[in-house]
């Protein structure tokens, strides 16, 4: 207990979420602010005016900037992760008036863990942090990223700072709501890219956590534990990202009705199989290109490249102990592979906001919103991509 806490008798934190308090819901987003973090940053009359009174109420304005600080650090990051669109978009859609009445028992439970693994993993981030891994989505895909924007109506996207956050008790609900004939199979489907996406942002974050070890410590050792604790890491994110690929190909099968193309056992007929069942409008899509190049075998066979042993056909790769004997530029090779790795990392991410946003054109279809298009507050991402556009250009 600090003196302030002692002095005033009080040592609850500040809770401040994004929705008022008649508009509460589960998962709705949450920052706590400590009473001395306030105190130490509010003004020298309203500490008088506390002492005098023997009771502090921190003024209602630095309540909501330091929330809002908190946020932006915990849940949202900076403006190349659209921090303040993602906050705005957020704060309206929390305060809809909107109710979940159609999850199963297995939604809510898929539901739960997935918000606490979210929570886990930010936490993660809390502790160390490194800007590269920071995904920045809206330099590499400026076609795809505002597509967070309208697919809010029943795919929610909370955050894009490390890995795909989405609202999925929400989602889950809506895609129950729309009667989609393959609800079970979209909901399990996308349950899964969502853990696969956060799990290879997690093992990204250990390696480069391994790469920073061998850079500082290395110095005369032969070979150090972290580039062998590396080889590991590399190998699980290669296994991962694949396992993306393949569940994102069956979640945009099933939304289109296209089923069992897990069913197919290699990847080359399990594209063609898609690609000759897709809608004809879905073709002339801005970022269908994209979309499936990225589900391609070739760029899963570039992935390849990168595994190891028994895993690799040939038995041999970059990924292997070889690189890093006897050498003290081996953080080098990790250096190498982790950036590919990420950029993987980062295109999946895209990929997953693509087919979200099928998904949610099929489901407004089956289930029309309680809002129009126009509604979404928009006007802070049109001025955050019209300062990157500037930035680009400088």
């Amino acid at each position: 207990m600090t003196l302030i806490e002692k002095i005033f008798r009080k040592t609850d934190d500040y809770v401040v979420t994004l929705a008022s308090t008649e508009n509460m819901k589960q998962d709705c987003p949450a920052v706590n602010i400590p009473l001395i973090q306030l105190w130490n940053r509010d003004t020298t009359l309203n500490k008088l005016k506390a002492i005098l009174r023997c009771k502090y109420h921190p003024r209602q304005e630095l309540i909501q900037q330091i929330a809002r600080e908190i946020f932006f650090e915990e849940f949202f990051g900076s403006k190349d992760d659209l921090a303040e669109p993602l906050l705005e978009l957020m704060v309206w859609h929390q305060n809809r008036n909107w109710c979940l009445l159609n999850l199963e028992n297995s939604d809510s439970e898929k539901a739960n863990a997935l918000e606490a693994m979210t929570h886990l993993s930010r936490k993660r981030y809390w502790e160390y942090t490194s800007p590269a891994l920071n995904l920045q989505l809206i330099y590499k895909q400026p076609i795809i990223v505002p597509l967070i924007y309208p697919i809010v109506a029943k795919i929610p996207v909370r955050s894009i700072q490390y890995f795909i956050d989405i609202h999925s008790r929400y989602a889950f609900d809506r895609i129950r709501r729309s009667k989609h004939q393959f609800s079970d199979e979209i909901i399990s489907y996308l349950y899964e890219v969502l853990i696969l996406n956060q799990k290879v942002a997690n093992r990204l974050h250990f390696l480069i956590k391994y790469i920073d070890d061998v850079k500082l410590k290395k110095k005369e050792i032969i070979m150090h534990k972290s580039e062998i604790d590396s080889t590991s890491e590399i190998d699980l994110i290669v296994i991962y990202l694949k396992a993306m690929v393949e569940k994102i190909i069956s979640l945009v099968g099933y939304t289109f009705g296209i089923k069992n193309l897990e069913s197919k056992k290699e990847h080359k007929k399990r594209v063609i199989l898609l690609i000759k069942h897709l809608p004809e409008k879905v073709k002339l899509l801005t970022y269908y290109e994209f979309l499936i190049e990225q589900l391609s075998a070739n760029q899963l066979e570039k992935l390849n490249n990168y595994r190891t042993g028994i895993l690799h056909k040939k038995g041999i790769a970059k990924n292997q102990p070889q690189e890093f004997y006897a050498t003290n530029d081996g953080y080098k090779t990790l250096v190498e592979m982790f950036q590919f790795l990420f950029e993987q990392h980062c295109k999946n991410s895209l990929v997953l906001i693509a087919s979200a946003a099928l998904l949610t054109d099929e489901l407004v279809k089956l289930d029309k919103p309680k809002f129009e298009l126009i509604e979404i507050p928009i006007q802070s991402l049109l001025l955050e991509l019209k300062e990157i556009q500037t930035r680009i250009n400088l």
